[in-house]
């Protein structure tokens, strides 16, 4: 079975993601930085992933890690982009059996995110759109 039908599902729902973590930024009673984390990475994942079914590529696992790593196999991958989402890795490492670490990020490290998180976003849309992608 193709992946690639996949993609255009998975733009839809990292925009949505992204979206709402950018509105959350104006409830922080609700969205606090801990949860932004978490739907800015939902986000991140589901950029990453929409690029690795476009290219019929799966990730080993779904750290921000090993979506770098998948992504850099199959597309030449920014370098500067690699390291920014490689360290937002850093808060959480919770796939470990041995150490289980959550750090929750400032307000200011979650502006960095959102930056990054855009900076993703136009990678993979203008990275699918050249190669003869539709993004809905």
């Amino acid at each position: 079975m193709a992946i690639g039908k996949y993609y255009a599902a998975s733009i839809q729902e990292a925009d949505q993601y992204l979206k709402t973590a950018v509105g959350g930024l104006k409830r922080e009673t609700v969205f606090t930085p801990e949860i932004l984390y978490n739907v800015l990475g939902m986000s991140i994942e589901k950029y990453c992933l929409a690029l690795l079914y476009y290219k019929e590529k799966m990730p080993d696992n779904h750290t921000f890690l090993d979506l770098v790593d998948a992504m850099s196999a199959v597309v030449s991958f920014p370098a500067d982009l690699k390291e920014e989402l490689k360290a937002l890795q850093g808060y959480q490492e919770i796939c470990s059996l041995s150490t289980y670490v959550r750090n929750v990020p400032d307000r200011a490290a979650i502006l960095e995110m959102i930056e990054t998180t855009r900076k993703l976003e136009s990678f993979v849309k203008t990275t699918c759109e050249q190669a003869g992608g539709h993004v809905n």
